[in-house]
């Protein structure tokens, strides 16, 4: 039992010595060819000194040798086996794209300012655009105007004389009413008066359609003819009179002139009475004469001063 016992702590020694030796001989530099075959002995159960570490250089005097992990990199070079040649490449690529960043912020600038311009032209052709617009409702507009001007209708007053009525013996006064204009003159109405007066520059009364008189509608270059309201004696008008006299007739013609629009025509005319004019008759042959009534001819009228106007 003893002897048993004795066998396995050899064997358990034996193998703790095995265990012991093996990094050694792993570590132990390899053998030569020839000779150191056969130097196997007893010199193997020796436990051999592991070896130092080898002494690592500087860099610096590494920098030239073959195995320098650092060879020069010059430009254009690509030595992926340089960590220099990488860190020169990992520097240019920062400033190639520092150089990108420059450019697109410079180009950033100028599409920003071109934006900014094309703002303000936008908005400098919209303002023409508003102002050319303004301008072409208002051409439109004098346009339009200017239309209805030329088209529509014009009523001109025409002295047409002062005469006496038959079988009375008072005068009235005439004129005559003329369309010279485009249009149908519609809503006719007149106001006419005979004044009698030495005032050579006598001024007309205001007059309103209140007082006028309807006459109708009058047509392009018709006409129509009206007498003043209310009677004067013949003798008021005699060239005889003294001192010199003028017969004045004057009144408004009001109407539409055709685009609804309300339209006034005020006149004057004034008649000098030493111009009336009275035939001379004969009553038999009696040898006696006799005056008949007077009257004044239209043209001896004369557009007076005052109360000529139209609109």
């Amino acid at each position: 039992m003893l002897v048993h016992s004795g066998g396995i702590a050899v064997r358990v020694l034996f193998f703790a010595l095995f265990m012991a030796l093996v990094p050694q001989l792993v570590a132990a530099d390899p053998v030569k060819q020839g000779g150191q075959d056969e130097q196997t002995k007893p010199e193997q159960h020796q436990q051999t000194a592991p070896s130092p570490p080898p002494v690592s250089q500087p860099p610096v005097e590494n920098a030239d040798k073959p195995g320098n992990s650092n060879p020069p990199c010059e430009p254009g070079q690509d030595n992926r086996s340089s960590d220099l040649c990488a860190q020169w490449k990992a520097a240019d690529a920062a400033q190639q794209s520092a150089n990108w960043t420059t450019i697109g912020a410079v180009l950033g600038f100028f599409t920003f300012a071109a934006a900014v311009a094309a703002a303000k032209f936008a908005r400098d052709a919209a303002i023409h655009t508003e102002a050319g617009a303004i301008a072409a409702n208002q051409a439109l507009a004098q346009a339009e105007n200017t239309s209805k001007l030329e088209l529509r209708a014009y009523l001109n007053v025409i002295p047409n004389g002062i005469n006496p009525l038959k079988k009375r013996r008072n005068v009235i006064g005439h004129i005559l009413i003329r369309n010279v204009g485009q249009s149908i003159a519609q809503n006719v109405r007149t106001f006419v008066r005979l004044t009698i007066s030495e005032d050579r520059d006598w001024v007309t009364p205001a007059t309103d359609s209140s007082s006028s008189k309807a006459s109708g509608a009058l047509v392009p270059s018709g006409e129509i003819g009206k007498g003043s309201y209310g009677v004067i004696a013949t003798s008021e008008i005699a060239a005889t009179i003294e001192p010199r006299r003028y017969a004045y007739v004057w009144g408004a013609v009001f109407y539409d002139d055709g685009f609804n629009q309300p339209r006034a025509t005020r006149f004057c005319h004034r008649y000098n009475c030493e111009s009336a004019e009275s035939p001379v008759m004969s009553v038999g042959n009696t040898g006696r004469f006799i005056t008949g009534e007077w009257s004044i001819d239209p043209s001896i009228a004369r557009y007076h001063e005052h109360g000529n106007d139209a609109d």
